[in-house]
């Protein structure tokens, strides 16, 4: 039993500075790789931000058109159906 427990305990001391080790080699790789070059001046706000407005008005179209073809198409209620109490 004690052999057992030994034996575990250096395979999951192994396993755990393993990945360790890993997890180290593979920060300093991170840190190595030089970062991508930033283009300057390439993206316009206002281009953007007209984006947004017009997919906004496409959402809204949308909805609104949803709502107009449901109450145009679905009946809605005739009559009470009883008195509620």
């Amino acid at each position: 039993m004690k052999l057992l427990y030994k034996q575990l305990t250096t395979r999951l001391l192994f396993f755990i500075s393993a990945c360790l080790l890993l997890l180290a080699n593979s920060a300093v790789a991170a840190l190595a790789v030089p970062p991508a070059p930033v283009a300057v001046g390439t993206s316009n706000s206002s281009v953007g931000v007209w984006q947004v407005v017009l997919g906004l008005a496409v959402v809204l179209v949308a909805i609104g058109g949803a709502a107009w073809l449901i109450r145009r198409f679905v009946p809605g209620q005739i009559g009470a159906g009883g008195v509620l109490a």
